[in-house]
């Protein structure tokens, strides 16, 4: 089955446009309960909020995405999230980490997410990225803000897997004269759920 990331994005900007979205945090959870319920209708699938999958040497949390979606042991797409919609946002950092990510996981790193509730400790199996893992950009910002195009940040992006690989679900707010759009661009607008790993 095919989770569609217009039909999500649409439902968190519906949210938006009634006045109930007033922070990234806001938004982090909105986005969240909309793809979890989503998601675990449509198999084993979960939703992780901020887990650190990877550390730097000293130990220190390296990336920590806004969101993980997971099935079974693989991590089906990353959330990075934006929130300036009265500005201009920047998600040349969340490129950077998306980058980084790609380059250090030529031998595709396994990574944790999920506790067990008893005893606080991992559970098994570990996850690891795949070819077809999404990387996803979640912005709110500025209609005409680089961040909201995906034609604007190809430029950015000089890793091809990325670009073959990246979504950008783009909430563009104009003036008290236009309503916001929100909209979802590049390669990748559906995952791929429900299915056997």
């Amino acid at each position: 089955m095919k989770l569609s990331l217009q039909e999500v994005w649409e439902q968190v900007g519906e949210d938006y446009k009634k006045g109930l979205i007033n922070s990234e945090s806001c938004l982090q959870a909105v986005l969240y309960k909309v793809l979890r319920e989503k998601a675990e209708s449509m198999g084993n699938a979960k939703v992780f909020v901020e887990p650190v999958i990877d550390y730097h040497e000293s130990g220190s949390p390296k990336l920590k995405p806004d969101l993980l979606l997971c099935e079974d042991n693989k991590i089906k797409a990353i959330f990075e999230l934006k929130f300036a919609p009265s500005w201009y946002p920047d998600v040349r950092g969340d490129l950077d980490k998306y980058k980084n990510l790609l380059n250090e996981n030529t031998n595709h790193s396994p990574y944790y997410a999920e506790r067990i509730p008893n005893t606080g400790g991992w559970c098994d199996p570990v996850l690891n990225l795949s070819d077809d893992t999404v990387f996803i950009l979640t912005v709110i910002g500025q209609h005409d803000s680089e961040s909201v195009s995906f034609d604007k940040i190809k430029p950015l992006l000089n890793n091809d897997k990325l670009h073959q690989n990246l979504c950008l679900m783009a909430g563009k707010v104009y003036d008290e004269s236009k309503v916001p759009e929100f909209t979802v661009e590049g390669p990748k607008w559906e995952i791929t759920l429900g299915e056997s790993c």
